[in-house]
C-alpha cells in the first residue's frame, strides 16, 4: 500500500547480509526502515555467494 507523501517503509530482511542501492549493508534476519523517495527505486541484492 502506497500512503500519501510517505517517504519510506519497514522491511523484512531475510537472514543472510544484504546490500542496498544506496551503499548500506544489513544483516538479517532484521526489520529496517528503508528510505524509498520518489525519485530512485530502492533494492537489496544478497551478497553471500550461492550455495549449490
Amino acid at each position: 500500500m502506497v500512503a500519501k507523501s510517505a517517504d519510506g517503509r519497514e522491511v523484512l530482511i531475510p537472514p543472510g547480509t544484504w546490500l542496498a542501492d544506496d551503499g548500506r549493508s544489513y544483516a538479517g534476519p532484521a526489520t529496517v526502515w528503508i528510505d524509498a523517495p520518489l525519485a530512485r527505486l530502492p533494492y537489496l541484492r544478497n551478497t553471500a555467494p550461492p550455495k549449490g
